[in-house]
């Protein structure tokens, strides 16, 4: 029989790190964060404007909640953090699944491929 969950950390972003001793000894460590605030703001955020700086220069795209990032990252492989992986985000982000994620409508990595 395994014991309790404990709570080892919470974070300001509300993530959480949990951890449960096994029958066989051996630690289940676990992370877990509440994403629906988050994701009320993103719809909110997308449905205020283009996601532009007043002065154009920054748009905001999208706010990926760190706990999907860790999924992404543990079940796909797909680094956020890496140029390389730009792409293969993008088109998450486009997944009918993952839509809820985006800030603002348009393309930000087109204009750069262009560039190049």
């Amino acid at each position: 029989m395994s014991a309790a969950p404990q709570l080892l950390r919470r974070r300001e972003n509300g993530m959480e790190v949990w951890t449960t001793r096994q029958p066989d000894g051996s630690f289940l460590i676990e992370q877990r964060q509440d994403v629906g605030a988050a994701i009320d703001l993103n719809k909110k955020m997308a449905n205020e404007n283009d996601g532009y700086s007043r002065d154009r220069n920054l748009k905001r795209q999208a706010h990926i909640p760190d706990i999907i990032v860790m999924k992404w990252l543990n079940e796909d492989g797909l680094n956020v953090y890496d140029p390389d992986h730009a792409d293969a985000v993008w088109k998450r982000l486009h997944d009918p699944d993952w839509r809820y994620l985006l800030t603002a409508p348009g393309d930000i990595v087109a204009p750069l491929k262009k560039a190049h």
